[in-house]
């Protein structure tokens, strides 16, 4: 049990340290609209600015800033992954978002992986159903 311990703790540490990794790496997301913009402005775009040069710089804007958005929610959903794992709670939850997780190259398939072989072993699901974890 001692054992298992350790390796949720790892897979805990490793899961907070992912996802603060995720949200540092969604910045690009939210700062290339901005250059966007003030290169649009900076160009002399005045009224004889063609219409769909302005509909495709918005159309750009749009999905970076959602690429941003869904960036942070997957932060966050990892970071929640971490908490589950740490208080032994939602045990399917935490298998099913690992298995997620392993589609984010490379380092969310390395932690994927590992999640779902730790989690996989029946002494650490009986962690996970123990009285007093709630899961």
């Amino acid at each position: 049990m001692d054992r298992d311990a350790d390796h949720l703790r790892v897979l805990v540490i490793c899961h907070y340290l992912l996802a603060a990794l995720t949200a540092l790496c969604s910045f690009p997301f939210l700062i290339i609209p901005l250059v966007l913009a003030s290169l649009g402005n900076s160009l002399g775009a005045g009224p004889h600015q063609d219409l769909h040069a302005d509909l495709v710089a918005q159309l750009v804007r749009y999905v970076m800033w959602s690429a941003f958005l869904m960036t942070w929610v997957h932060a966050g959903v990892i970071a929640y992954i971490g908490r589950c794992l740490a208080r032994r709670k939602q045990y399917l939850v935490c298998l099913i978002f690992s298995g997620l997780n392993a589609t984010m190259v490379p380092l969310g398939t390395i932690l994927g992986v590992f999640t779902i072989v730790v989690l996989s072993r029946p002494s650490v699901k009986e962690l996970f159903t123990a009285p007093g974890t709630g899961g």
